[in-house]
């Protein structure tokens, strides 16, 4: 499992490293951004986090008929925002919970384990699907080193 080989390595890296996959596989233009100071996290948290993004973009890929998919990492100093975004053809988040489809309330039961709030936007017929993930951080929650 990718996961646990790279549990150590910056969550930027490894979503990074997943987008590009999905990429090739699917033919989207998967775009990633991160600004701010990575911190660091605890492996159940990276692990609940991808995950989450993991879901997200196995959903693109399956459901949306996307052609493009904008990922965006913002640390702040505490918290750290995830977002992701879709240009494809939306769908209502009430009727995919009715019709059977966990991948929405496993994400949001994944959040919850780790306290961050999730939120999925998107409208059948139209532009898109937006998740944002805010997950608070411990104050005094050390930098990650970088190599440079």
């Amino acid at each position: 499992d990718e996961l646990r080989a790279s549990e150590q390595q910056e969550l930027e890296t490894i979503i990074g490293n997943y987008a590009t996959q999905v990429s090739q596989r699917a033919g989207l233009l998967v775009d990633t951004k991160s600004s701010g100071k990575p911190r660091n996290l605890s492996a159940t948290t990276s692990r609940q986090l991808m995950y989450i993004i993991r879901e997200a973009l196995n959903n693109v890929e399956k459901h949306a008929s996307a052609a493009a998919v904008q990922i965006n990492l913002m640390w702040q100093p505490n918290l750290v925002e995830i977002t992701i975004s879709d240009d494809g053809q939306g769908f209502d988040t009430t009727a995919a919970r009715q019709e059977g489809h966990y991948g929405l309330t496993i994400m949001e039961e994944r959040a919850r384990a780790i306290h961050a709030d999730l939120v999925i936007s998107s409208r059948p017929h139209e532009q898109g699907t937006h998740l944002k993930l805010c997950l608070p951080l411990p104050t005094g929650s050390p930098v990650m080193l970088r190599d440079s």
